[in-house]
């Protein structure tokens, strides 16, 4: 029984003609050996920066108006100051007087020539006169004041101012045909007050550059300023000349201030008059 057992056994076991073969199992792939590290080669450290040539001439003047951050840096090194007050110099007496000649042609004759000539010279005295007091406000709040850089600053500042406002001499031209005289006079005093703020911001950031201690220094400075261009440019009147002025002079006799002018301009354009009667020509009332 045991020899028959196992002979069944054997033919269960056993795989028959008929059946099918069984799958092969498949053989796992080999595991791929990962890719060796490439070494990582040191990147040379970049080249250093060669420093830009410092603009000049008509390059500057187009830096003064497109690229002031460049122009901030040159005065800050103190790099070929000679060359860059040369050249806003050359551009403050140029603006000035087209704007002046602009100012001047409302009346005509010499007085193109007198306007052009005296707007430049209100710019340059003016700065002659404030640099100093700037390079001693330094002095005195114990900054370190460098009359140098603080001459090619303001220059460059006035440079500034003088562009733009020279770019308001066609709104002058156009003015004066439209307006009167105390209407010209206002609109005049708004030209020069955008070219001046314009001015007043670029050297607000060439401060700020050296310091915040020198904040102060700035907003006194900046003041100081406008007082003294604005009274520069009342003491070298006249600008538009009155109506009624038989000829025309260089510089008239000192009234008042500018404050009080452009005040009494404010008053007569609205038709409030604090006086009885202009003199006429020939001494008439």
């Amino acid at each position: 029984m045991t020899a028959h057992t196992a002979t069944a056994l054997d033919l269960l076991t056993e795989p028959t003609a008929d059946a099918p073969d069984a799958p092969a199992a498949r053989p796992e792939p080999a595991p791929r050996p990962e890719p060796a590290p490439r070494p990582v080669e040191p990147r040379p450290d970049p080249a250093p920066a060669e420093p830009q040539p410092p603009l000049v001439g008509l390059a500057l003047v187009d830096g003064l108006l497109r690229d002031q951050r460049r122009v901030l840096d040159r005065i800050d090194r103190g790099e070929a100051l000679g060359d860059l007050v040369r050249t806003c110099v050359l551009t403050i007496a140029a603006s000035a007087a087209v704007l002046g000649a602009a100012i001047g042609w409302q009346r005509g004759g010499l007085q193109v020539l007198f306007a052009a000539v005296k707007l430049p010279l209100v710019l340059l005295l003016t700065a002659g006169l404030v640099t100093p007091a700037l390079s001693a406000l330094d002095h005195a709040v114990g900054g370190r004041g460098d009359l140098r850089r603080d001459l090619a600053g303001v220059l460059a500042a006035l440079a500034l101012a003088g562009l733009l406002m020279a770019a308001t001499a066609p709104v002058v031209l156009l003015g004066g045909a439209l307006l009167g005289y105390h209407g010209t006079i206002l609109m005049i005093v708004a030209c020069c007050g955008v070219g001046g703020l314009g001015g007043l911001l670029f050297f607000g950031r060439a401060l700020l550059r050296r310091g915040e201690g020198r904040r102060l220094t700035g907003l006194v400075f900046l003041g100081l300023s406008a007082i003294v261009g604005s009274q520069m440019a009342w003491t070298l009147r006249p600008w538009v000349v009155r109506p009624q002025s038989p000829e025309v002079v260089f510089v008239r006799s000192l009234e008042g201030s500018f404050l009080e002018s452009v005040w009494g301009s404010y008053d007569s354009a609205r038709g409030i008059y604090h006086r009885e009667a202009a003199p006429l020509p020939g001494g008439r009332r």
